[in-house]
């Protein structure tokens, strides 16, 4: 995930990685590396934790968020970043999100359906 999301131009970076850790363990040993190999390809971009996401919305415009986090959290966190004002949501959970607001954009990738395209093409081209 984190090679996919150092191929997009940003200009911040908010994470809330324990979610996506299933074991404290895990946690331990991944962290640290992720957060290397977004610093690597991004070194002069802010790279924050989502309880910091509120206060730099305060003093910087944030367009688009990238939701790459379970399903089980994508509705909340939706909603915590339509409330600070970012109008397009680029949608990675595999949850058909619905916003309160007409203004708000919101593009969902299901990444199973692409790579049951891509496997299909595979195949195809063989």
């Amino acid at each position: 995930m984190a090679d996919y999301i150092n191929t997009i131009d940003m200009g911040v970076f908010v994470y809330d990685y324990d979610h996506n850790a299933p074991t404290v363990e895990h946690l331990a040993n991944t962290h640290k590396p992720f957060f290397d190999r977004i610093r690597q390809a991004h070194p002069d971009i802010p790279i924050l934790m989502m309880e910091d996401l509120e206060s730099y919305c305060k003093s910087h415009t944030v367009d688009i968020a990238a939701l790459t986090i379970p399903k089980s959290k994508a509705v909340m966190v939706a909603k915590q970043i339509v409330d600070l004002g970012i109008k397009a949501v680029w949608n990675f959970t595999n949850v058909d999100l619905k916003v309160a607001s007409k203004d708000v954009i919101v593009e969902s990738v299901h990444l199973s359906d692409s790579l049951m395209q891509l496997s299909y093409n595979i195949v195809k081209n063989s």
